[in-house]
C-alpha cells in the first residue's frame, strides 16, 4: 500500500462527519473521480467509497462551483452561495455519466484524502455498485476490512437474485 494521500484535492458535495460524495483528484494516475460511501463502521470512522472517472463532466461542475467561490485545496466543501441553478445541473451532469460507467474501484478509509487502498469491482458487481450510487445507500459493515465485507454482501446478494 502507497503511503501518500490517496486524491490530492477534492470536492465534497456531500458531507457528514467526512465526505460523502464529490469529486477529487486521484493522486496515482491524475484522474479526476466521482466518489460516494457506500458503506461505513457504525460510527462512521472509515467508510468505503465507489470510484470511478468522471474526468471532463468534473471539469464542468468545478468550473461551475469557481464562478461563485475560489477553490480550497486540498479540501472544499462548497458554501451555500454555490446552491445555484448552474452548479446542481453540473452535479446532476456528474451523477448521469456515473450511472453509465462500468469501471468502479472500492476504497476503503475515513476519507479519500487519506491513504488508502483500491479494490477492483467485478463486472457482474457493477450494477449494485451503480444502485448504492444511485439510492444514495450506505450499508454498515462490521467486518475488517470493509471492503471485504461488503464484497461478500454484493455476491450474496446477486446469487440470491440469480437463484430466485
Amino acid at each position: 500500500m502507497s503511503e501518500s494521500p490517496y486524491c490530492r484535492w477534492l470536492i465534497a458535495m456531500d458531507y457528514y462527519d467526512g465526505p460523502i460524495s464529490g469529486i477529487a483528484l486521484r493522486q496515482s494516475d491524475q484522474s479526476v473521480i466521482f466518489f460516494q460511501a457506500v458503506a461505513s463502521d457504525i460510527e462512521y470512522r472509515n467508510r468505503v467509497y465507489a470510484v470511478t472517472t468522471v474526468n471532463r463532466n468534473a471539469e464542468n461542475l468545478r468550473s461551475a462551483l469557481t464562478n461563485y467561490e475560489s477553490q480550497k485545496e486540498p479540501f472544499w466543501l462548497p458554501s451555500e452561495v454555490t446552491n445555484t441553478a448552474e452548479v446542481h445541473l453540473a452535479w446532476r451532469n456528474v451523477e448521469s455519466v456515473v450511472q453509465t460507467s462500468s469501471e468502479w474501484r472500492l476504497v476503503e478509509c475515513h476519507d479519500p484524502l487519506d491513504v488508502a487502498q483500491e479494490t477492483e469491482v467485478a463486472p457482474q458487481l457493477v450494477p449494485s455498485i451503480r444502485n448504492f450510487v444511485r439510492d444514495r445507500t450506505i450499508v454498515f459493515i462490521a467486518t475488517q476490512p470493509m471492503v471485504v465485507g461488503l464484497l461478500d454482501r454484493l455476491q450474496t446478494e446477486n446469487a440470491n437474485w440469480r437463484g430466485s
